[in-house]
């Protein structure tokens, strides 16, 4: 809309000089064309103030120009660190998750390891009743097979040895 205001008055300008050349060269001739000319001249100081307000509108419009990007620069300015924080705190967040989950792996490990000294516990808590049994067994069956009765007594007191020593294992890891 504006431009077309403008292209308006820059052809009716045009077509004005095209105008005064041609009546002047045809109709007054040389010698009265700068007399001709001089009857125009509030309309030159006319069309001169136009094409100053023009600047100084176009000046206007680019300090509001200016001062929108300004606005929008310091916007994204504080977008960005709004950005910026979120960043550090999903950072910080995943952190605590990093390390909570490797807590939570030493403690799943760690109770891993107390279910294996359990499960060997009560496997040699209940071979040793049946160790018990063989031998008194054996020791029913053939009282003068000696050997016999010291094979089942090594086998007895190997599992409870291990069992001492997976007992005093359990006890240093809860430690």
């Amino acid at each position: 809309m504006k431009r077309s205001i403008i292209a308006c008055i820059l052809v009716a300008y045009c077509v004005g000089c095209v105008t005064y050349g041609v009546i002047s060269w045809k109709f007054l001739g040389v010698t009265n064309a700068a007399a001709f000319g001089d009857m125009f001249g509030a309309l030159n100081a006319f069309f001169a103030g136009l094409a100053f307000l023009g600047v100084i509108w176009a000046i206007t419009l680019q300090k509001d120009q200016l001062a929108l990007q300004a606005r929008e620069l310091e916007l994204q300015r504080k977008e960005l660190e709004l950005q910026r924080n979120e960043i550090v705190q999903n950072r910080q967040e995943l952190a605590r998750a990093a390390q909570a989950q490797e807590q939570s792996q030493a403690a799943l490990h760690a109770q891993l390891s107390q279910m294996k000294l359990t499960a060997r516990l009560n496997l040699l808590h209940d071979i040793y009743p049946i160790l018990e049994q063989m031998k008194h067994a054996c020791l029913r069956q053939q009282p003068q097979d000696v050997p016999g009765h010291k094979k089942y007594a090594e086998k007895e007191n190997r599992c409870r040895q291990e069992m001492e020593r997976l007992f005093d294992e359990m006890m240093e890891a809860e430690r």
